[in-house]
């Protein structure tokens, strides 16, 4: 259920209690345009319910696109998913979603 991850090494392991690992250290990749910020984290925790750990979040923060969130299994996917957040964010500026 609770996870660490090595941002040098990409690893992630198993841990037994949570790490309460600093945000800063958990950022994976942060977006501010405008005042809003698309922001995608590692979250310590398992947030699937069956199948492999959803373990990184990209959440919009205010804007038009506010609270849209997506869930991944790991940092790649993370990283591929924060960069498809944004456009998702700057073409619902330009009045047409993705």
């Amino acid at each position: 259920m609770f996870y660490t991850w090595d941002r040098k090494t990409d690893v992630i392991t198993k841990a037994d209690r949570i790490a309460d690992t600093p945000l800063r250290e958990r950022v994976v990749a942060a977006w501010n345009n405008h005042g809003v910020l698309v922001s995608t984290v590692f979250l310590e925790i398992d947030h699937s319910f069956l199948g492999p750990p959803l373990l990184f979040e990209t959440m919009v923060f205010r804007g038009r696109c506010d609270g849209y969130q997506r869930r991944y299994h790991t940092s790649k996917e993370a990283r591929l998913g924060h960069e498809r957040m944004i456009e998702e964010v700057r073409a619902e500026r330009r009045g047409r979603k993705k």
